[in-house]
């Protein structure tokens, strides 16, 4: 049942980006909330330098966009927001610096949107890489739904309820991502504190002292990566140590067996020593 779940969940939160049909204007996106008042509060003198200095932050945050991977994600709507940027900039070239603000404004919000959605589906797709769902569905859920929201706020033009629900969709999705790896990271402490005590009852702290220091310290930094929150360096220090004090443990024992076997030999030559000792005693003896 839940596979059936997280397959419904997963095409949720995808089918959105490409079948949810946009209520567009004639210049292809929702503007029907876009408030022209916004630009109130720029003086007339300002605004040209207002529009110029937009474009260069527009070019920044569509970069950021499909850097988060929101042109290969949703390229409908990201060559939407481009058309839409695109009309600013002519604007702006046409000296048109009202609507150039306010259609680069809308622009600017839509980028930054995306962007956070795609920044979400990355750590969604990484949650998925671990099967993170059977360890947490109901938040993962959450953040698919919550994304769904956002797509759908997004395509009625309503981008603050989209920002809003798209950074829901990024954070639970972090914790999906970080519950994740926190249980993971438990789990291997478990295993190497289990290889740290056997390694200690056959004080393998003495027998291989260098490999059980090299061990200790490998867990403490393990220790110290799960106090601050870093649990997937705190699930591969942990993995580490408990293999190191494996091998400590192991190489004790390896050297105990050696040891015993010398000792054993060392008696039995001892004995045989012994035994030749006295079959020469004897014929001194017998030859006085």
């Amino acid at each position: 049942m839940k596979i059936s779940i997280r397959f419904l969940v997963l095409i949720g939160f995808l089918i959105p980006f490409i079948f949810i049909s946009c209520k567009t204007t004639d210049d292809g996106l929702a503007t029907g909330l876009v408030d022209p008042g916004r630009i109130s509060d720029i003086l007339a003198e300002d605004m040209p330098a207002y529009a110029r200095n937009l474009q260069n932050t527009l070019a920044t945050a569509r970069e950021d966009a499909v850097n988060a991977g929101a042109e290969d994600l949703v390229p409908d709507r990201f060559a939407l927001v481009d058309e839409l940027a695109d009309s600013s900039r002519q604007h702006l070239e046409n000296g048109n610096y009202a609507a150039s603000i306010i259609e680069g404004r809308e622009a600017l919000e839509r980028y930054e949107i995306l962007q956070t959605l795609g920044e979400a589906r990355e750590i969604q797709r990484q949650a998925d890489e671990q099967d993170f769902f059977t360890r947490d569905p109901d938040t993962y859920i959450q953040a698919a739904e919550a994304g769904n929201y956002a797509v759908d706020f997004f395509d009625e033009g309503n981008l603050a309820e989209s920002q809003k629900h798209a950074d829901e969709a990024l954070a639970y999705f972090m914790v999906v991502y970080n519950n994740g790896w926190q249980s993971i990271a438990e789990d291997k402490a478990d295993v190497a504190n289990d290889w740290r005590d056997a390694a200690t009852e056959i004080r393998a702290n003495v027998a291989v002292q260098a490999e059980f220091a090299a061990a200790e310290q490998t867990y403490n930094n393990a220790q110290t990566a799960m106090q601050d929150q870093e649990y997937v360096r705190a699930s591969e220090l942990y993995e580490q140590s408990g293999m190191l004090f494996m091998l400590a443990h192991d190489n004790t024992i390896e050297r105990r067996n050696r040891a015993e076997e010398a000792l054993r030999i060392a008696e039995e030559r001892l004995a045989e020593s012994e035994e030749r000792a006295q079959y020469v005693h004897e014929l001194l003896e017998g030859g006085n």
